[in-house]
This record gives structure tokens, sequence and C-alpha cells, in this order.
């Protein structure tokens, strides 16, 4: 009888099952970021509008200014913004912490009228961080990678156990020591030399 080892060893498949794990955690965690990114810029592209003249030839953006203050009295004042003023009247904000409330829940899809001064303050204040598509940091991969090398980590041992029991079978085999034949493995593993076929227990004679 003859023992041959497994190429296909658990502790081989282990090792390669964590490296796979991580490739495709890294790939799926890119192709998230760069539809993000896709996402934001599209997004992006729609933002045609660059001044108030804009505003009344379009449906996508609904927009309001501050009841009762200099942007709303200057709209209602001038003719040419006559159809912004009754579009805003709809719906009157009565502080400009609401128009600003309102706005970054539409998420794009609302614009607040306001001065400038008091929309540079409400900027400073805002502690919302900007909708970007963020990149992929170190701490982002750091489950993934601390799975790479546990699994790692225990396929070298289940190697280490491997070894020792066909170093033990080869042993018992040839009559030799453990340690030589631990010794001889790993020469051949360092050296790529194939490894040879051992006799696990002799046959008797006829």
């Amino acid at each position: 009888m003859y023992f041959l080892p497994d190429r296909r060893a658990p502790s081989t498949r282990l090792v390669t099952l964590a490296w796979w794990l991580l490739v495709i955690i890294v790939a799926a965690h890119y192709v998230a970021n760069l539809a993000s990114f896709f996402t934001l810029r599209g997004l992006r592209s729609l933002g045609t509008i660059k001044s108030v003249y804009d505003l009344p030839d379009q449906n996508q953006i609904t927009y309001n200014a501050l009841h009762g203050g200099s942007t709303w009295a200057f709209f209602s004042l001038q003719r040419v913004y006559s159809a912004m003023y009754n579009r805003a009247s709809e719906q009157r904000i009565k502080s400009s912490a609401q128009g600003v409330e309102e706005v970054l829940e539409a998420q794009g899809s609302f614009g607040f009228l306001m001065e400038e001064p008091t929309l540079e303050y409400s900027r400073f204040l805002s502690t919302e961080p900007s909708a970007t598509a963020s990149q992929v940091e170190l701490d982002d991969l750091a489950g993934p990678l601390l799975l790479l090398v546990a699994g790692v980590a225990v396929g070298l041992v289940l190697a280490l156990l491997e070894c020792c029991y066909y170093a033990t079978a080869s042993a018992n085999a040839k009559g030799s020591s453990v340690g030589s034949e631990m010794s001889q493995q790993f020469s051949q593993a360092i050296t790529t030399q194939p490894a040879e076929q051992l006799p696990l227990s002799r046959q008797p004679k006829a």
C-alpha cells in the first residue's frame, strides 16, 4: 500500500479561500464607490441652472425664499421675477433654519434663496458632510485584511499539522525518525521537488 499526499490539502484550500474573499470584498467595495461616483456625476449634470432666470423655465427643482425677508421683497417688487414670486408664494418659509432643513431633506430637488452672508453662515454652521464618492481607505479594508491574516494563520497551522502527520507516517514506514522526515519534507518544499510515494505499510511476501 502506498501513500501519496493530497495536493488539495485543507490548508491550501483555506488560504486560497481567504485570499479570494479579500479580492471579492475589495472588488465589491470598488464597484460600489465607482457606481456612487457616476451617480453623483449624473446628478450634477442635471444642474444646468446658472442664474435665477432659469428657475421658472424648469420643473425639476422647486424653490422658495424666506417669507418677509429682503429676498422675498425683492422678488415681489421686480416684474421679471413675478413668476418666481407667485410660485414661491405657494409655500411660505418662516425661518432660514426651516429653509436649510428642507434643502437638506430634499437632496437636490429644492432650492432656498437667501442672502449671501446668511448663506455662508449657514454653510459654516452645517456639519453635514458633502455627498461625494469616498476613497477606499485602509481602515475600510481592516476587516477583510484581518480575515486574510486569520485564514493564512489557520492554514499555516493546518499545514504544520499535516506535515507532522505525513512525517510520522513516513517515519513509521521507513523506520526512520520523525525529525529527519520533516527536514526532508521541508527541503523538498523549498526546492519544489515532487513528493515521493511512501509505503504506508509493508505487504507480506508470498
